[in-house]
């Protein structure tokens, strides 16, 4: 037995020569696939971060679209509601005016119901005296003949 154990060729056929070539080739065949994986990994790290730099380029250029767009929004907004204000303020100066005329034209139909109704000459100091001296006289008259 102890001559079977130092027999350089084992009984399943394998010598110390081939199990290392074997155990070398499974060893070249892992180094292989690994590498094989090392470089799938980077070629999809690497299609990943473009992929990636794409999106936040894309990204961008739509927030600055939308950005636009709200710009345009609120320019469209403040045209508008600036010009509401400057609406507004020229109705109330409108109304204002309109309210100064319907008064202007109310004193004038004042004024001509006075001329029509003193004949058409309006009434003065003169007009005034001129009424407070008949008063006057016609009062004087009375207390004469009342006295006697």
């Amino acid at each position: 037995m102890s001559e079977d154990r130092c027999d350089e060729t084992p009984r399943g056929g394998w010598t110390f020569n081939t199990l290392l070539a074997h155990v070398m080739s499974i060893m070249n065949e892992r180094d292989r696939r690994y590498g094989d994986i090392a470089t799938a990994s980077k070629d999809a790290v690497g299609a990943a971060l473009t992929a990636a730099k794409e999106l936040v380029a894309a990204a961008f250029q739509s927030a600055e679209k939308a950005r636009e767009k709200a710009d345009a929004a609120q320019k469209a907004y403040d045209l508008s509601h600036n010009d509401l204000i400057r609406k507004n303020e020229v109705e109330m100066k409108y109304f204002v005016r309109v309210e100064k005329m319907d008064a202007l034209a109310d004193r004038v139909t004042k004024l001509e119901a006075v001329r029509e109704l003193y004949g058409g000459r309006a009434m003065g100091l003169k007009d005034a005296w001129s009424i407070a001296l008949a008063v006057l006289g016609a009062a004087a008259l009375v207390w004469s003949f009342v006295r006697k």
